[in-house]
């Protein structure tokens, strides 16, 4: 079976493409794919530890089995970061971009209009 494998972000510039179809046997594991992969791409098996895998979209364990169909997504983790109006980066934002007080209040009252009839 052809297991196609999609490599995203900078996975995409280290394994130097954005898909790649993979040969397995019928009865092959998610790990079998990942054992070709970072065979064939060195510098993605030595971030194995941090790397995000789905088959399809949902996370998977490389002991998962693959079916006829699967396609497999390799990431980096995503971080996270702050918001635009996050109270430490209002205070770095360019003035256009700074929350004024009136909105940042306006933001935190609840929604009290009557929709009655």
């Amino acid at each position: 079976m052809t297991v196609p494998v999609h490599f995203w972000s900078y996975f995409r510039d280290l394994a130097g493409t954005a898909r790649l179809d993979v040969d397995v046997p019928d009865t092959a594991k998610l790990e079998d794919v990942l054992r070709v992969v970072y065979a064939l791409h060195p510098k993605l098996g030595a971030l194995r530890n941090s790397t995000l895998i789905a088959v399809g979209v949902d996370y998977a364990s490389a002991d998962q089995v693959l079916r006829p169909g699967d396609e497999v997504s390799i990431f980096p983790p995503v971080h996270g970061g702050l918001t635009l109006f996050s109270p430490s980066h209002a205070r770095n934002a360019p003035p256009h971009r700074r929350p004024d007080r009136r909105t940042r209040a306006r933001r935190r009252q609840p929604d009290v209009r009557w929709h009655g009839g």
